[in-house]
């Protein structure tokens, strides 16, 4: 096919499909209305595509997603960053997504059937103040130690 292509491209560039002319055997003949039909023709083929594409994208118009796990919303946390929930077999769950990773963050509840995706809630953190305080010690307890050795 891409030999077809090649063949008629230099056809229509070189102008070998038209008539012999009448002039003169030594004469160079510049076949300039083969060069600019090539060119309109080439310009509007882009022009078509690019219409294409701005349609599609203006309309909205994509294949159908029938995969098991379905983006149910996101939001942008920085440059780079997204939180995303996730549904897979009626289940929903909250992900952080970064350049080469993707994390898990927590787990929400169950979705039902005719829920709509607004009254999602998200099951509460247990124990993160506990957490916070345990962790705030420790760092104390690190710095107590260092100064006290150095």
């Amino acid at each position: 096919m891409s030999r077809f292509f090649i063949l008629a491209l230099y056809l229509a560039v070189t102008g070998a499909h038209a008539e012999p002319s009448t002039k003169a055997m030594g004469a160079i003949v510049v076949p300039t209305v083969g060069y600019l039909e090539a060119i309109s023709g080439l310009l509007l083929v882009l022009l078509l595509i690019m219409g294409l594409g701005w349609a599609v994208k203006r309309l909205g118009i994509t294949p159908a997603n029938k995969g098991v796990v379905r983006i149910i919303g996101g939001v942008s946390l920085g440059a780079r960053e997204r939180a995303l929930v996730l549904e897979a077999d009626g289940k929903r769950i909250l992900v952080g997504v970064a350049p080469g990773q993707v994390r898990p963050l927590m787990r929400l509840d169950d979705a039902a059937p005719g829920r709509p995706e607004a009254e999602i809630r998200v099951a509460p953190a247990e124990g993160f103040s506990q957490q916070l305080q345990q962790e705030q010690a420790k760092v104390e307890d690190k710095v107590i130690k260092e100064e006290s050795a150095g």
